[in-house]
């Protein structure tokens, strides 16, 4: 099953945003943490690109340093 999240490139490295931020308290996970424990980090996807951009979207309302960096829809099997 496909699932999706977006990529954030800035100057601190390659972060990806969490399925959920609002309700976890965390924003991102980095890349490290993906590649190494693929299962763990599945619950933080989302299961359609809409729901990750949409997310986004909130998360750029409440957290205008974000802004800066570089965003892109990014596919997980």
């Amino acid at each position: 099953m496909k699932k999706y999240t977006i990529k954030s490139t800035s100057e601190e490295g390659i972060y990806y945003l969490v399925n959920g931020w609002n309700k976890c308290k965390t924003f991102w996970f980095n890349e490290k943490s993906v590649l190494e424990d693929k299962e763990n980090a599945k619950r933080f996807f989302f299961n359609k690109p809409s729901q990750a951009k949409a997310s986004l979207t909130k998360l750029l309302k409440v957290m205008d340093d974000y802004k800066r960096d570089s965003f892109e829809l990014v596919e997980f099997e």
